[in-house]
């Protein structure tokens, strides 16, 4: 090998090393979220300071909270801001870089959705939810642990890329929550999960150097695992009907009974508490004629099966509603009660007609 050949081969050896120092990726720490990327003063240090292209304003450690009601399966969304550029040398971020985004949590590989968790009550229940992120005209749903748009080597994903903003803008993002099953029957309470979100901003190298135009080539600066907290507190509700007037009807030697089925219904079925109160009772339950006589009053939970005595005006908990809000036009009313007086208390009867007014209330637990 002659000696020229040996001096062109190191310096070809020379120019890959350089050309991987320039392909590296740095990352930026969110120290400047809100700002736009000057450098005050101008060092060498501080142009190159990675935190200058690229922050995310109102989201890190931020908690999101939605509220459902039941009626739509769209929550709600959250505003924040993303400063994405670039300056080769400068004290003002001039250039504007499109960057991917990824967002990481727990999620459901069956469903395809983000999970939030409700670690209370009856077991550990959850939903699932679908995240899309919008900004400067450009939207995508955002799956969970994936790129979003995918890396590309040409110029066809920049255009649906989210946009930077020149000068160190912050170009306003939101973040839209939409349940995965707006049909969730959701218990009562608040159902949360943490999230990250990673920014990956796009960047292009040819022979001369960073190019101001992205092509998706390479990455430049990325800043990763921005913590947020989502929160979705259910609206806890109740409702009774059905609810009619008792005609005891009398049968010689059982007594007198009757009984009205009605409605109770709450939220993703939650439990309640019943409490029956006697207009003219004072713990006992009393039908008021010309003299007294006391009844028994017994509730009954239709699908069941489980029944239980009620004492006057003290509370029966633990009693399951129905799902929907009319148990389906009071066609499958789940709750009973039966109302009994015994035939020891008739055989002492004065009157002929005896009357009460019995409340029922309802409570979630």
């Amino acid at each position: 090998m002659s000696p020229t050949a040996k001096c062109a081969l190191l310096f070809l050896h020379f120019v890959l090393l350089a050309v991987t120092a320039e392909y590296s990726a740095a990352q930026s720490t969110n120290t400047d979220p809100c700002g736009n990327g000057t450098a005050i003063p101008l060092t060498q240090e501080n142009n190159y300071d990675r935190n200058r292209f690229v922050g995310v304003c109102g989201l890190e450690n931020n908690t999101l909270t939605f509220t459902h009601n039941e009626t739509a399966g769209h929550l709600g969304e959250y505003p924040f801001s993303v400063r994405s550029c670039f300056v080769e040398w400068g004290e003002t971020c001039t250039t504007a870089l499109p960057y991917t985004v990824l967002i990481s949590g727990e999620y459901d590989e069956k469903e395809e959705g983000f999970i939030l968790r409700r670690d209370r009550g009856q077991g550990n229940q959850t939903t699932n939810i679908n995240l899309t992120l919008s900004s400067g005209g450009v939207s995508h749903l955002i799956p969970p642990e994936t790129e979003v748009p995918a890396a590309s080597t040409g110029d066809g994903s920049v255009s649906s890329m989210f946009p930077g903003g020149a000068n160190g803008m912050q170009v306003p993002v939101t973040l839209s929550v939409q349940l995965v099953n707006p049909n969730d029957k959701l218990q009562p309470g608040v159902y949360s999960g943490t999230f990250t979100l990673s920014i990956y901003q796009c960047g292009t190298y040819a022979g001369s150097g960073w190019h101001s135009v992205c092509n998706g080539s390479v990455r430049y600066t990325y800043l990763e695992n921005i913590a947020f907290t989502i929160e979705l507190r259910t609206e806890s509700t109740i409702d009774i009907s059905g609810v009619e007037d008792v005609a005891l009807i009398f049968t010689p030697g059982e007594g007198a009974s009757g009984s009205t089925q009605f409605c109770v219904s709450s939220s993703g079925g939650a439990l309640f508490r019943i409490t029956a109160d006697s207009a003219n009772g004072n713990g006992q339950f009393i039908l008021q004629g010309s003299d007294q006589l006391q009844y028994s009053a017994q509730a009954a939970h239709l699908p069941s099966g489980r029944s239980e005595q009620l004492q006057e005006s003290q509370a029966s908990p633990g009693w399951p509603g129905h799902t929907d809000s009319q148990c389906l036009g009071n066609t499958q009313e789940n709750m009973e009660i039966l109302i009994r007086v015994d035939q020891s208390q008739i055989d002492q009867a004065r009157d002929t007609n005896y009357l009460d007014t019995l409340t029922l209330t309802v409570e979630l637990e």
